[in-house]
């Protein structure tokens, strides 16, 4: 719809119908920058200003679109959408319109075929770099249970024995520690 709206240039006389004092207010905006200095650049009034020359242009688009499927509507009385300028102009929108989306699909035919391929692709490594994490995650998984079964062991061991009772209040903490700490390296 955008370029539908690129291509549907409203006159001057009727840009110039709404908002007229804009380009005053920009020379003087100019001016009065040029006479005290740079310190005095209103940034925000000037894109203000900007903005309204955008709502201007937009207003009259819109309105030419809505012409055409109400044309009863109170706006149409007013000026200057009562004008012969504004509906000469409307009359264009429609077939401007029809023949921006026909150029629009014809451009975009081979499109989907191109977008496919490119989604595809990055899909393809998305589950690539999934499956070669999810095998990482298992060997380290495997390691994990590994050492912890290890250390199940040894506490089994020390804590079957009379000497692992007495190990148990004094060093089990410590071979205990050991394990962990080599389990932490592999993080």
């Amino acid at each position: 719809m955008l370029t539908c709206y690129c291509l549907l240039e409203p006159p001057a006389e009727l840009l110039t119908a709404i908002f007229p004092w804009i380009e005053n207010e920009q020379a003087a905006l100019d001016l009065w920058v040029c006479q005290i200095g740079r310190c005095a650049a209103d940034y925000a009034l000037r894109n203000f200003l900007r903005l309204l020359l955008w709502f201007r242009r937009v207003l009259l688009q819109d309105a030419a679109i809505i012409y055409h499927s109400c044309p009863g509507c109170h706006i149409f009385g007013f000026a200057p959408f009562n004008t012969p300028v504004f509906k000469q102009f409307s009359a264009t929108a429609p077939a401007t319109i029809i023949d921006a989306e026909q150029a629009a699909s014809v451009a975009l035919q081979n499109l989907p075929e191109h977008v496919v391929r490119s989604v595809r692709g990055i899909v393809t490594d998305v589950n690539m770099s999934q499956r070669q994490q999810n095998e990482e995650m298992q060997e380290l998984k495997s390691t994990v249970m590994s050492e912890m079964n290890s250390i199940k062991d040894m506490l089994a061991l020390a804590l079957g024995s009379k000497q692992g009772r007495k190990l148990n209040q004094k060093g089990l903490f410590l071979i205990s520690l050991e394990k962990v700490l080599g389990l932490i390296h592999l993080y």
